[in-house]
């Protein structure tokens, strides 16, 4: 865990989606693909407390994070306005919606670009102890690895503006030094209001998800027709849980995964021992003229660029 002097908010930034990836790493393991064009920047101010952590993050492009959370732990996120999100397990997040994750599911979201929310990462097993001791709480977070819950706006409202004073607070000459206990509290009131729904992940997040595994086996990148065939649906059934999902088609989407693939390869290739030509190809790249061409329109950094820069963000 990252320790900061004085309790004070640490910010970092990046500039690419592998670097954003590896400031996470203390307490996420996971994967970003960047969807759509463009210098990638994102910023996360973040607290801590030797327990719990909270974060304030923002991004500035179309992104897809996968992953899960490191062991014995449970994150609560609210988010910008509904609908301006992005995709929550294949749902767009309500109004007053909560995004629920723990160790014991796998992430799978979409933010949209603009994307800001505040996040808490509490140890579960803390949580845990206090939800089952507090008489009449409903037992279904227990139950649900990953999940949206919509809670009451006057919830909603409050947990925002308590994430963002904790974060806050030593800037403001406040001395919650041990705030995990606080987060904890105001969670679990939250969840008691009788007025809070479960949204359970979409039914086309299953198809989405075999259709991407399907595509990363093998050399050479399947069809379209190919994947329809293999999953047996139709193309408009795998369109639908593609938009479902990460917004764009299953052809746009499959393509650029593939080149956030060599992003990555090339950053953390060694020119002495690898080419563009070698990198672009295990990726399922052939046109290497047109690769290049979207990759730096894409990315605002051409592939032997990348390569010779590698470990660097540009």
């Amino acid at each position: 865990m990252l320790h900061h002097p004085n309790n004070q908010p640490l910010t970092m930034t990046a500039t690419d989606v592998d670097e954003w990836a590896e400031i996470h790493a203390p307490h996420w393991d996971l994967y970003y693909e960047q969807l759509s064009s463009g210098q990638f920047e994102a910023r996360k101010e973040m607290r801590h407390d030797g327990q719990g952590v909270i974060y304030r993050e923002s991004v500035n492009q179309e992104v897809r994070i996968a992953g899960e959370l490191r062991e014995d732990s449970i994150a609560f996120g609210i988010f910008n306005e509904a609908g301006m999100s992005g995709s929550f397990w294949g749902n767009t997040l309500p109004s007053n919606g909560l995004a629920y994750l723990t160790d014991l599911g796998d992430v799978d979201v979409t933010y949209k670009s603009g994307t800001f929310g505040i996040l808490a990462i509490v140890p579960r097993s803390a949580f845990l102890q206090f939800f089952t001791a507090t008489d009449g709480l409903n037992v279904r977070p227990l139950e649900t690895p990953n999940c949206v819950v919509e809670v009451s706006e006057t919830s909603h409202k409050r947990l925002a503006q308590i994430l963002n004073s904790l974060l806050d607070e030593p800037r403001n000459g406040a001395s919650h030094r041990h705030f995990t206990s606080v987060i904890i509290t105001e969670v679990c009131e939250a969840l008691r209001s009788p007025e809070h729904r479960f949204i359970e992940p979409s039914s086309r997040r299953s198809l989405f998800q075999r259709a991407v595994d399907l595509a990363d086996v093998g050399d050479h990148p399947l069809s379209i027709p190919e994947i329809c065939l293999k999953l047996t649906v139709s193309p408009r059934t795998l369109e639908n849980a593609f938009q479902s999902q990460v917004g764009i088609s299953p052809r746009r989407y499959l393509n650029l995964r593939r080149m956030n693939k060599a992003y990555v390869l090339l950053k953390r290739g060694n020119p002495e021992h690898n080419s563009v030509t070698q990198i672009a190809t295990s990726c399922g790249f052939t046109e290497l003229g047109r690769f290049a061409v979207n990759f730096r329109k894409h990315f605002g950094i051409s592939p032997s660029e990348r390569l010779r820069n590698r470990g660097n963000s540009h």
